[in-house]
């Protein structure tokens, strides 16, 4: 399995979750494919669920609850991103720049 190559249990990510995924082992140098893929892989489905959710939250502005539940995938999505290196203060923190 190559950074740019969906394969196996991946394949049911859809376009959000395949373009992070490549995104990630393309620009993750510092990430091991065979054991931080599954971290990897739960992450780009939270970002296809991401896309979903806020076209459900356009649709229903009004709707409090979508809302809520959007603010926080973004707190899980960010907490995933910083245990993988890649938010600005977890970079230097890992010792990647």
């Amino acid at each position: 399995m190559s950074g740019g190559v969906v394969t196996g249990s991946t394949s049911q990510l859809k376009a959000t979750g395949r373009e992070f995924w490549c995104s990630v082992f393309d620009n993750g140098s510092w990430l091991w494919q065979g054991v931080d893929r599954h971290l990897v892989e739960l992450t780009a489905e939270l970002m296809d669920e991401r896309k979903e959710l806020r076209e459900l939250t356009d649709q229903q502005p009004e709707n409090t609850r979508l809302r809520a539940a959007l603010r926080q995938l973004d707190k899980q999505l960010v907490s995933n991103l910083s245990l993988l290196g890649f938010t600005p203060s977890d970079r230097p923190r890992l010792g990647l720049v």
